[in-house]
């Protein structure tokens, strides 16, 4: 019986080829979603509370997002617009007592 292994090695070569593909897009998958983590719980630590207070604090801003609540408010989107000025408000708040106690002083 004369058996060709030929055919045989090669289709594990070619197997094990793809196993290292897909071993190499996986750790960078990996790699990639490790940071995508570090950069959320950055977000989430530090920077959207001073994003948030930077952009209300803009005095720019001020005519553009008061507009933003009255024209939320007027579409219909009380629930939604409570819900928002709920997670605004301390931040909105902290920044105009801030102001207020640095003109005091």
């Amino acid at each position: 019986m004369n058996c060709d292994y030929t055919w045989v090695t090669a289709r594990a070569s070619e197997a094990e080829a793809r196993a290292r593909e897909v071993a190499e897009a996986r750790d960078s998958l990996t790699t990639s979603l490790d940071q995508l983590k570090a950069d959320r719980d950055w977000m989430h630590d530090h920077g959207i509370g001073h994003i948030v207070g930077t952009v209300l604090d803009a005095s720019e801003n001020a005519s553009a997002v008061n507009e933003l609540k009255e024209r939320a408010w007027e579409a219909g989107f009380k629930a939604g617009c409570n819900e928002c000025l709920n997670h605004v408000n301390p931040f909105y708040k902290s920044s105009l007592l801030m102001r207020d106690l640095g003109s005091m002083v």
